[in-house]
């Protein structure tokens, strides 16, 4: 066979499989979830490790971490101001969210202060929004899993309620997929940002199944500080 021949039939071959691959059929991740296993404020990487924190990075986490034991949350604008906690914090809160999706795109509805984040799943590129809390996600479907990838985080700054620093760079992949016959969504998550972390790094959260009929309630932040309580309340699913 000729190789030009022979390459163009590669091409062709590779094109199909691309366009098969893109149209597997999404996994359902429709339903509420919420946190399992509590809510931590320490971020650790999966094998239970501090994340590969820079040298620089690495000592402005510990005086964070200092401030926070000792009651000071200064350097956290949601515990502060109520602003939204961004990615991926906003998924390692004790709070339920709802996840409503459909053929080309996925909201995840956040009980805390009625947040909301739309992923497309079309692969068009979405205008980005007004704030950068929430980034520009796009995802797309390996098999059982979606994966979210987010990149835009320029309003946030910190990866926990401890301080760990995050810069513009970041860039979040998350892949999701069922567990349990469906009771249970895995979210292994990997952080990848070069200004920060001397290399990307992998963590996960688990995500229990809410029964059926369960609703996202209204949880206005300003409206508790206002009366003396904390801006996130932490202990909610204990």
């Amino acid at each position: 066979m000729h190789a030009s021949l022979r390459n163009a039939l590669l091409a062709l071959v590779a094109l199909l499989i691309a366009a098969a691959a893109s149209a597997q059929t999404a996994p359902d991740l429709s339903g509420v979830w919420r946190l399992d296993g509590g809510f931590t404020q320490e971020l650790k990487t999966i094998d239970g490790n501090v994340p590969p924190l820079l040298p620089q990075a690495q000592m402005l986490y510990r005086k964070r971490q200092a401030q926070y034991k000792a009651g000071d949350r200064s350097f956290d604008r949601a515990s502060m101001i109520c602003v939204s906690p961004g990615m991926p914090r906003m998924v390692l809160l004790p709070y339920p969210f709802q996840i409503i999706q459909s053929q080309k795109q996925m909201a995840f509805l956040f009980e805390w202060n009625g947040r909301h984040r739309l992923i497309d799943l079309s692969g068009a590129v979405l205008d980005p929004p007004d704030l950068f809390y929430m980034g520009t996600a796009a995802g797309h479907v390996e098999g059982d899993t979606m994966v979210i990838e987010t990149e835009g985080l320029v309003d946030t700054s910190l990866l926990d309620a401890s301080g760990m620093p995050h810069s513009d760079q970041l860039r979040l992949t998350e892949r999701y997929r069922l567990a349990d016959g469906g009771k249970a969504l895995i979210n292994e998550m990997t952080i990848d940002d070069p200004q920060i972390f001397s290399q990307p790094w992998k963590t996960r959260a688990t995500y229990k199944r809410m029964p059926r009929g369960t609703e996202i309630q209204e949880d206005v932040c300003r409206e508790r500080m206002s009366k003396g309580g904390p801006a996130f309340q932490l202990d909610k699913w204990k």
